[in-house]
């Protein structure tokens, strides 16, 4: 039994190796039709993750979602040291994904505390994409309607169950990038989301 599951470990090992494969190559039209399908009430609904992989490795990926799944679209592996991938090639994947989408789709991104810098958010402006990317609570950030920076959660009480809409932010203070914020504590969750978003600010323009 250990020598078959050393005979396939090479195999598998020799197949990822064969500069031949070209996997995202050969997965672009399967992409390219997910994304046809999905958009076709011209909105497309993206979700970036990142799942950690042992230690100091993570998969790192985009994937639609579509019909109550979440479909692959691209997705790469990285090397880092406490397994988060960089913002860097946060856009250059997001970036690959926006030149399939097709003219007039408007795309919306969806993510976790690890793709809400400030550089990514620009990004997603410049693209016309609509976000909604959770924050870590320690984060400092200044509202339009007082000089102060604060923690995000220090802002106000917030119940279980309940939302708060914010507004315009200065987020964070090492970066100062103009954004949304919303505080949401969905019922069951030890804590609320504080989520970065331009949502109301592209409705109110």
């Amino acid at each position: 039994m250990r020598a078959k599951k050393a005979s396939l470990e090479k195999r598998l090992r020799r197949l990822l190796n064969n500069g031949a494969i070209r996997p995202r190559q050969w997965y672009r039209p399967i992409a390219v039709r997910l994304i046809a399908a999905a958009s076709s009430a011209r909105r497309l609904h993206l979700i970036i993750d990142g799942t950690r992989i042992g230690f100091g490795f993570q998969l790192l990926i985009v994937v639609v979602a579509y019909q109550g799944r979440a479909l692959p679209l691209v997705w790469t592996w990285v090397r880092h040291r406490r397994g988060h991938s960089t913002t860097v090639k946060q856009i250059k994947l997001l970036r690959y994904v926006q030149g399939l989408i097709p003219p007039g789709v408007k795309a919306s991104l969806v993510g976790d505390c690890e793709f809400g810098n400030a550089l990514l958010l620009e990004q997603l402006d410049v693209w016309g994409w609509d976000y909604a990317l959770r924050q870590p609570g320690d984060h400092l950030c200044k509202p339009y309607n007082t000089g102060r920076w604060l923690r995000l959660d220090a802002l106000l009480p917030l119940q279980p169950g309940l939302t708060a809409w914010i507004g315009r932010v200065l987020l964070t203070k090492s970066n100062a990038y103009p954004t949304c914020l919303v505080l949401h504590w969905r019922k069951g969750e030890p804590q609320p989301w504080f989520l970065a978003t331009n949502l109301r600010a592209r409705r109110r323009r």
